[in-house]
């Protein structure tokens, strides 16, 4: 698969789950009043990275990726329209947000809700479980 160069952007991918647990563990938590806390899952990794390991969830090995330096934003967004149900410009904001490293500094809230965060290889292995069971196709 050819990709983009912002795939070498690192993130911190958080699974759903992930994220309604720290939602509702701090709704009327005094710590947490008026603070800004950071979540994110457990490992900081890069899109390149979160590709191989849905690769080899879904199809028992990553997917040859090629990175190219000439994908525009824009091409990129009709890319991605084509290959999901995702329309043009919420891809192309997508898109033009991942060139921005989203990785967390502050690791407070891991204090104050209890509770491991899920592995990104296991939220994908569990949205491709629920998504079979739905009857989709995957």
């Amino acid at each position: 698969m050819v990709v983009p160069k912002w795939t070498a952007t690192r993130t911190q991918p958080i699974a759903v789950d992930d994220v309604i647990r720290y939602l509702a563990g701090v709704i009327d938590l005094e710590g947490a009043i008026g603070e800004v806390l950071e979540i994110g899952g457990p490992e900081a990794m890069t899109y390149r990275d979160m590709l191989d390991i849905a690769s080899d969830v879904t199809a028992g090995h990553p997917v040859p990726l090629v990175s190219v330096p000439v994908l525009t934003p824009r091409l990129s967004s009709y890319w991605l329209a084509l290959v999901t149900d995702i329309d043009v410009t919420t891809g192309r904001n997508l898109i033009d947000s991942m060139s921005t490293e989203v990785v967390v500094t502050d690791n407070r809230i891991r204090t104050l809700v209890p509770g491991e965060p899920i592995s990104y290889r296991e939220a994908v292995r569990r949205a491709l479980a629920e998504r079979l069971q739905e009857g989709d196709e995957v």
